[in-house]
């Protein structure tokens, strides 16, 4: 069953061997020849994981193929990092930024991605502009230039917590007669909760930052 799913205006669906092929065929570029090579190699080697490999075609709702997007790999300390490109008869639709907004989102969505990242070539500002708006950081640079990053949102455990407390508390009052002290009591015991979990994930995240940052060092010639 091949992964897709639908946004406002297009469709996001992972294509098969045959489909990356095609691109291969019809593609003038060498680099982008060899990119998508890659990608059905990937795809090939990985057939469980192929939506890390395989590029992720962008379609209209009419069925028009507007172009593709793709991740560069499957999750490496927790960081994915994607790619697209719109073909030049749509775009200034607002298709690139689209696109790439719901594929961060998929990602994650996933268990093992908290960052997403992209590069872009120096002087490429439309590609600037599309990351810029949906909340990537500019963080260094990468082997093609700007390297942009967003983070995942952290869970706000504390209010989620608080909500539930104070339900819970109130459900109990009322069956005992006293709906402010249970509620007081499930109001704090709420926060306590919250905060324990917002404050254990914080050192996860930190822990993980650190460890990427680390194998990056490591990583640098």
């Amino acid at each position: 069953m091949k992964l897709k799913f639908k946004t406002k205006r297009l469709l996001l669906e992972v294509l098969t061997d045959e489909q990356i092929q095609s691109l291969i065929d019809r593609e003038t570029d060498p680099h982008m020849q060899a990119a998508y090579a890659e990608m059905l190699s990937g795809s090939r080697a990985h057939p469980a994981g192929r939506q890390w490999y395989a590029p992720w075609g962008i379609y209209q709702k009419d069925g028009a193929f507007a172009g593709d997007l793709c991740f560069k790999g499957p999750p490496s300390q927790g960081e994915v990092e994607i790619g697209y490109g719109i073909h030049e008869a749509f775009q200034g639709k607002g298709y690139a930024t689209e696109a790439a907004g719901a594929l961060t989102d998929w990602a994650f969505s996933q268990p093992d991605v908290y960052y997403v990242t992209a590069e872009t070539e120096p002087d490429n500002q439309k590609s600037k502009r599309v990351l810029e708006k949906l909340g990537f950081k500019q963080h260094g640079e990468g082997a093609e230039g700007p390297r942009f990053e967003k983070e995942k949102a952290a869970s706000n455990w504390l209010v989620i917590y608080l909500a539930l407390g104070m339900g819970v508390g109130a459900s109990f009052g009322a069956s005992l007669g006293n709906i402010g002290l249970s509620t007081s009591i499930g109001l704090c015991l709420g926060v306590a909760l919250g905060a324990a979990l917002d404050a254990q994930e914080k050192k996860a995240r930190d822990a993980r930052r650190a460890a990427r940052d680390a194998e990056k060092t490591a990583n640098k010639p």
